[in-house]
C-alpha cells in the first residue's frame, strides 16, 4: 500500500484528473472569472480593496484562516493559511492588483478554446486562484499560507508590510508570478526616482548662447547617466535606465527615471552615478533589490527535474526574468525560494490568458512536491 505522507505524482494526477479532464475544478474557474471583473487597477485603492474582500469571503467559505491588514493610504493586504498562524511551514506569494486597460471589455472574462481570457488572467489572479486551491486541498497534510500583494505592479510595498507585520514562513517560499515551464532564478530589481531642476528666469533675447533651461539641463544629465550604466555578462543580463516622464517648464522641471537592476546591491552604485551626472538629489519613489538564486542548489536542480519529468516535451530549465516579482522583498526571509508560473500568456495586453488545464498540471505538480518534503 503507498505511503500516505508520500503520493506520488501519478495517483495526484489520478485524483486531479478524476474531477474533470476538460481543467481546473469548475467553482475555481468561476471564482478566477469573478476576480477578472474586479478592475483592480493598481492606483485605484478601491477596487483593489474590492478584490480582497471578495477573495476573503470566498477563502472563508474554503475554511481558511484569514487576516487583513491595513496600510496607511487605507489599502488592504490579505494573508491566508490553513493553519492558524502567521509563519506556517511554506509561504505562498501571488497579487490581486492588476495593469491598466482603457478598453473596459478586458475585465470581461471569457472561455475559448480551453483558455480564459481577461485582464489578469497570466498576471496575476490565476495564481491567486492556485494559490487558494493549494491551502484548500493541503490542509492538514502541510503547512502552508500566502500573503495577496495588492500592489506588485506598482512596487510590492504591500507584501514588504506584511514582512514588516511578522507575515513569514519557516521553511519555504513559494511566488507564483512568472513564466510557465521553468523556474526563474534571477530577476531584475527595480527602483523609480525623481530629480528636480530650477534655472533662473532669463529673457531670452538677452543672453548669449543657449538660456538656461531647467527641461534641457534635465534631458542632457539623464543622457549622460544612461551612457555610463556599464554592460557586464552577456549583454542580455544588464541594468537598464529608462526615462519615464519630463514635466514643468525651463525655469522648473521634473524628471522621472526607472532603474532596473541585475545585481544585488547594484542600486547604490546606480544612484552615486545619477548624482554625480544631475548634481543633484534623488527622490527614490520604490525599490527592490534583484534577486539571484543559487542554480546549483540541490533543491532547485531537484524541482527542475521534477518538471522534465511532468513535461517530457518541454524545454524546462533556469529562467531570467528581466522583470521584478514580489521575491525581491520576500528574499528577506532568507528561504529556499521557488518563483514559478503557469501556462498563462500574454500579460499586461489585451490577448492575456491561462491555459485552463495548466492549473491542474501545477497544482498537481507543487502538491506531490510539498507532500514528499513538508507533509505530515
Amino acid at each position: 500500500m503507498a505511503n500516505k505522507k508520500h503520493l506520488s505524482q501519478i495517483a495526484l494526477l489520478a485524483v486531479a484528473f478524476a474531477v474533470g479532464a476538460a481543467g481546473a475544478a469548475e467553482s475555481d474557474l468561476v471564482r478566477l472569472e469573478k476576480l477578472i471583473r474586479i478592475p483592480s487597477v493598481s492606483s485605484n485603492i478601491v477596487e483593489v480593496n474590492r478584490a480582497v474582500d471578495f477573495l476573503d469571503g470566498e477563502l472563508g467559505r474554503d475554511g481558511l484562516y484569514r487576516q487583513i491588514e491595513t496600510m496607511p493610504d487605507g489599502r488592504r493586504v490579505l494573508f491566508a493559511a490553513n493553519v492558524s498562524t502567521k509563519r506556517p511551514d511554506i509561504l505562498l506569494s501571488a497579487h490581486l492588483d492588476v495593469v491598466p486597460e482603457k478598453d473596459p471589455s478586458q475585465f470581461v472574462p471569457r472561455r475559448e478554446n480551453g483558455r480564459i481570457y481577461g485582464r489578469g488572467a497570466s498576471d496575476c489572479k490565476e495564481h491567486v486562484v492556485l494559490c487558494a486551491r493549494l491551502m484548500r486541498e493541503l490542509k492538514g497534510r502541510v503547512s502552508i499560507g500566502a500573503i495577496f500583494g495588492s500592489d506588485e505592479e506598482i512596487g510590492g510595498m504591500t507584501t514588504a508590510f506584511m514582512l514588516d507585520k511578522g507575515y513569514g514562513a519557516a521553511k519555504m517560499v513559494i511566488v507564483l508570478d512568472s513564466e510557465q515551464f521553468a523556474i526563474t532564478t534571477r530577476q531584475k530589481g527595480l527602483a523609480r526616482y525623481v530629480i528636480a531642476a530650477d534655472a533662473p528666469p532669463t529673457h531670452a533675447g538677452m543672453v548669449k548662447g543657449a538660456p538656461p533651461n531647467a527641461v534641457r539641463e534635465l534631458i542632457l544629465s539623464y543622457e549622460a547617466a544612461a551612457a555610463e550604466i556599464p554592460d557586464f555578462e552577456d549583454g542580455t543580463w544588464r541594468d537598464v535606465m529608462m526615462l519615464e516622464r519630463v514635466s514643468g517648464t525651463r525655469e522648473h522641471a521634473e524628471m522621472e527615471i526607472s532603474v532596473r537592476c541585475a545585481r544585488k546591491g547594484g542600486f547604490e552604485s546606480i544612484e552615486n552615478l545619477l548624482r554625480n551626472k544631475f548634481k543633484r538629489d534623488l527622490r527614490c519613489l520604490r525599490k527592490g533589490e534583484a534577486v539571484l538564486l543559487d542554480e546549483t542548489q540541490p533543491y532547485l536542480v531537484a524541482f527542475r527535474e521534477r518538471m522534465r519529468r511532468a513535461w517530457p516535451d518541454r524545454k524546462v530549465d533556469f529562467y531570467h526574468l528581466n522583470s521584478s516579482t514580489d521575491a525581491r522583498h520576500l528574499q528577506r526571509l532568507n528561504l529556499p525560494m521557488l518563483i514559478l508560473g503557469v501556462d498563462a500568456r500574454g500579460a499586461h495586453t489585451a490577448t492575456e490568458y491561462v491555459e485552463i488545464p495548466s492549473l491542474d498540471e501545477y497544482a498537481v505538480l507543487i502538491e506531490s512536491y510539498l507532500m514528499d518534503e513538508f507533509g505530515n
